[in-house]
């Protein structure tokens, strides 16, 4: 096969502006489906099989849209190369192990890329939902090793000419390898690559194009990320918890919670103290949960170097629970508070909690629109709150031991 000099740039979109095909990759919603559509046109490739005439329509619609996220590949490519010839690589400095499974939640760990969640791959693998299960974790934290080794095997124009020789190869009764001589290795690569194609598209598009500003890092699942957390909080979210058990007792937290939802069904009472006191509740509340969450995910990551923190306090502290005190949870999530945070965040995402307690704000504050929840839906979500206020103490009371005084 004749070779491009790779200089070329062969769009196959109608425009061949960077703009004309980004937009162009609306379509890909999920990699599932092309990586099935690859799996069929792998098959009928390699043998003497013809792609079946009933659905010739989807294989020259999956084809097209296979040639576009090609062109997107390859203008992100030039991009990073641009960049690179300006500003030099920083590669060097960031290195993973690219044989341990896919790590779609690389960001966390930048800084720390031995502290990887090798022990949560289903959790992992559930935050994307199958979508990454090619890529690895070199390709998946840098789309440039992805795009260097990809069209370093072929550039722009001979990867459209090669699949041009698998369209054909689909429609004809010959296999690509009797009929072009190309080994199964050969091919088998090409398919693995191709499927991982359809991976980084997907990938770049959710991390850097669609996605609102706070939910650019990609271990954020769609509806799951901290609402009132700062950057600091996120490296460590128990610092931001022991804070908020220092000056407010547990018992205040509770009682005011009790308050404000009884106020959510009695629509002609409203908060009876300064609503400043409630939105500092709400905020509060929010920011906790956004802690809770955060630990829930990422604790058993977190060296025993970030159990200190640089925050001054007051020696004043708000009174603690006495060794009787009666806790709603159970005696042996009481011993192991953290178990309770799984529980709850299999209950709830981030997203559901902020809108409740927000609906809830306004409610309280005598906002006249019909409430969006019923009662058994809040008083569920109350007790269940309760109960994280509860282990969230009880995290934090773990975590420092002496400072609880």
């Amino acid at each position: 096969m004749e070779k491009f000099t790779g200089k070329e740039s062969f769009l196959s979109s109608y425009e061949s502006s960077i703009y004309n095909i980004r937009s162009s990759l609306k379509f890909i919603k999920t990699t599932h489906h092309y990586r099935l559509f690859l799996q069929n046109l792998y098959r009928v490739v390699i043998s003497p099989e013809r792609w079946p005439e009933e659905t010739l329509p989807t294989l020259q619609n999956n084809f097209e849209e296979l040639l576009f996220a090609l062109d997107a590949a390859w203008l992100e490519h030039e991009h990073q190369l641009q960049i690179e010839a300006r500003y030099g690589s920083g590669d060097e400095e960031f290195k993973v192990d690219v044989l341990q499974p896919s790590f779609s939640d690389y960001t966390i760990d930048q800084y720390y890329p031995q502290l990887q969640e090798s022990t949560w791959p289903v959790e992992r693998n559930h935050r994307f939902k199958g979508e990454i299960q090619f890529l690895n974790q070199d390709e998946i934290r840098s789309s440039k090793a992805f795009h260097r080794k990809f069209f370093g095997r072929r550039s722009q124009g001979d990867w459209k000419r090669y699949l041009t020789l698998w369209m054909e190869s689909a429609l004809d009764d010959r296999s690509i390898i009797e009929a072009h001589g190309f080994s199964p290795a050969e091919i088998y690569e090409d398919y693995l690559d191709l499927v991982k194609l359809m991976e980084i598209v997907w990938l770049v598009e959710k991390q850097e194009r669609e996605l609102l500003y706070h939910e650019l890092v990609p271990w954020f699942d769609m509806n799951n990320y901290p609402y009132m957390g700062t950057i600091e909080s996120t490296f460590n979210p128990y610092s931001d918890l022991y804070g908020f058990f220092h000056y407010t007792s547990l018992m205040a937290y509770k009682r005011d919670l009790g308050r404000w939802m009884k106020l959510v069904f009695e629509r002609e009472k409203i908060w009876e103290g300064t609503p400043a006191d409630l939105i500092d509740l709400f905020k509060t509340l929010v920011h906790m949960t956004d802690c809770l969450w955060l630990i829930r995910q990422l604790s058993p990551n977190y060296p025993k170097s970030w159990n200190n923190t640089n925050t001054t306090y007051s020696f004043q502290h708000a009174p603690i629970p006495k060794e009787n005190y009666r806790y709603k949870l159970e005696a042996e999530i009481i011993k192991n508070p953290e178990n309770y945070l799984r529980e709850f965040f299999n209950l709830y995402d981030l997203q559901f909690c902020f809108h409740i307690l927000f609906e809830s704000l306004t409610a309280a504050l005598g906002h006249e629109e019909p409430y969006p929840f019923d009662k058994k839906e809040i008083t569920s979500f109350h007790a269940n709150l309760v109960k994280l206020l509860e282990a969230g103490y009880l995290v934090q009371a773990k975590k420092y031991p002496n400072r609880q005084h």
